[in-house]
């Protein structure tokens, strides 16, 4: 097999881009694990639901920030599975945006845009779940 043969040099630029999206979402996702941990440290009080639920307490604020950061890590992984054209990257996908999405209603407002990113990407998901040549490549891992 020549590197032009290879089921990696198959996929379509449009999914490389979705994939620098998808990491790049991730490292956004950095950015609560951040703030999280800055409270806890601080003693500061953060405001989630939109300021219904205050909380200072470090042992809600730092496992908030570790969500923050698994999910991280789950959209890199997407993003690599998009990259190389796994098999997997629809199932990665759906399970790095859901708790995604529910972080960012946890976080409103200052995550607005992310509950708006993750229907999206939500919504990719489902579309791509639906294409018949998703599961139909053999060569696909």
């Amino acid at each position: 097999m020549t590197a032009i043969d290879h089921p990696i040099a198959r996929v379509a630029p449009g999914w490389r881009l979705f994939a620098v999206f998808l990491a790049l979402h991730g490292i956004a996702h950095l950015a609560g694990t951040t703030n999280s941990f800055d409270m806890a440290t601080k003693g500061q009080t953060a405001e989630y639901l939109g300021g219904a639920w205050r909380v200072s307490d470090f042992t809600v604020l730092r496992p908030i920030g570790v969500a923050w950061a698994i999910v991280a890590g789950l959209y890199v992984g997407a993003a690599l599975g998009f990259w190389v054209g796994a098999r997997w990257r629809v199932a990665i996908l759906v399970v790095a945006t859901v708790p995604s999405l529910l972080l960012s209603v946890i976080a409103l407002w200052a995550s607005w845009i992310g509950v708006v990113i993750d229907v999206a990407l939500l919504g990719v998901a489902v579309w791509l779940s639906t294409r018949k040549e998703q599961v139909s490549d053999p060569d696909r891992r």
